[in-house]
């Protein structure tokens, strides 16, 4: 039997990155945590890591007066191998929790997190699928808040009553994502009779979408 979206376990992920493209940048920092259904009480335990910089890279100063994260800081980053190991872990937990063969990896706007995703898979397990389906909580909200003017990630979290910092990190864009993913999915299946995975898949297919943007 398959799961509702309401009980449906989730990997809530964000990715900060010194590009908009794996061709043009790389991932400075991303935060996930494991959501197991949208009435659970505990708040789910977010992880966050600062990935060092490839050789030669530098972080662009752009990006850092958007997130606050300094070259400093990333003296203490993580290599991306051991990152992608411990957020491949979770994702086989979560895959093996929601009965699927690929991990449920809900972001905001997963057209963005994909790309660098598949890149992190390429360069430490490219010999494995791809372990993740992604569920964009932004194209979901271009087609069940059509009236709301903006669509990014503080827009739609603060429709929901969530705030977010000025700052751009990976935890606090996952905690958003989560509460957002709570109140979108609740909307969904009293309001669309979309109840689960494979429901939505066919409603976001079928569904027109209003074409205002905003990422973040």
């Amino acid at each position: 039997m398959k799961l509702s979206l309401t009980h449906l376990p989730i990997l809530a992920l964000d990715c900060q990155t010194t590009g908009s493209s794996p061709e043009t940048g790389t991932i400075l920092e991303i935060g996930w945590a494991i959501m197991r259904g949208i009435d659970e009480d505990l708040s789910p335990r977010i992880e966050s890591y600062l990935l060092a910089l490839p050789e030669g890279a530098v972080l662009p100063r752009r990006v850092s007066a958007v997130t606050g994260i300094t070259t400093k800081d990333l003296w203490d980053a993580h290599p991306s191998g051991e990152i992608w190991g411990r957020l491949y872990e979770n994702a086989l937990e979560v895959s093996a929790a929601a009965g699927l063969h690929l991990c449920p990896v809900v972001s905001h706007y997963s057209r963005f997190e994909e790309p660098f995703l598949s890149r992190l898979h390429r360069d430490h397990a490219s010999g494995i699928p791809f372990p993740f389906t992604l569920i964009c909580t932004h194209e979901i909200a271009k087609r069940l808040l059509p009236d709301l003017p903006r669509r990014g990630l503080r827009a739609v979290a603060g429709y929901f009553g969530h705030s977010l910092g000025e700052m751009r990190r990976s935890a606090e864009h996952v905690s958003a994502t989560m509460h957002t993913w709570k109140k979108l999915a609740g909307l969904l299946e009293s309001e669309c009779g979309v109840r689960t995975l494979d429901d939505l898949q066919k409603w976001l297919a079928e569904t027109p979408g209003c074409r205002r943007t905003g990422r973040k």
